[in-house]
């Protein structure tokens, strides 16, 4: 968990390898049932098929193109590479 301090806002990150509908369904659901974060960030780079995030504007769902563009904004292109050799 992390809280953002300006806006007092907190976010639970849930990073996993794997991932389907399935699966992402029943962490959105441990999440809104647990009550307390303001925000989930579901990060997956392998998800089986595409991992849409409900319409309530709480969960984002970091996969593939997404996840890829935030490590190029991030610099970690020579990071990721070094760890794949």
């Amino acid at each position: 968990m992390r809280e953002e301090p300006t806006a007092g806002e907190t976010a639970a990150v849930q990073v996993m390898s794997r991932a389907n509908r399935t699966v992402l369904a029943k962490r959105v659901e441990r999440f809104a049932a647990a009550g307390l974060y303001n925000c989930l960030f579901d990060v997956c780079h392998a998800p089986a098929g595409d991992l849409d995030a409900p319409e309530t504007g709480k969960v984002q769902v970091w996969a593939r193109g997404r996840l890829s563009e935030c490590a190029l904004r991030a610099d970690l292109f020579d990071w990721i590479m070094a760890k794949t050799e």
